[in-house]
């Protein structure tokens, strides 16, 4: 049960930190597809049975997934440090500075 717990919290991470870093959506899918062929390896490796890894790999999958919308939908919150201390708009803001009053 190791190597299941192990490929889920990796496939976890991956899709946050790719969720964090706006990557393109085809960065996604290939990497879901590194994810999956990693997981199919290993749970090769470890003697898994054809349907239980299988259903591992969807897993997989599903958390990568999961884990990038956590990812993007955390890095799109107001109460970010990056965002918090600075009066320049980032790249997603518009031109609306934070205290700036003169027109």
């Amino acid at each position: 049960m190791n190597p299941v717990f192990f490929l889920l919290a990796a496939s976890a991470l991956a899709g946050v930190l790719l969720g964090l870093n706006y990557l393109h959506i085809a960065a996604v899918l290939i990497s879901t597809l590194i994810v999956s062929v990693l997981a199919a390896a290993v749970l090769q490796n470890e003697g898994f049975g054809f349907f239980p890894g299988i259903a591992i790999v969807v897993g997989c999958q599903t958390v990568h997934q999961l884990g990038y919308a956590l990812g993007s939908i955390l890095v799109n919150q107001p109460w970010l440090a990056s965002d918090q201390f600075n009066n320049h708009p980032d790249k997603r803001r518009q031109n609306n500075i934070a205290g700036e009053h003169e027109q």
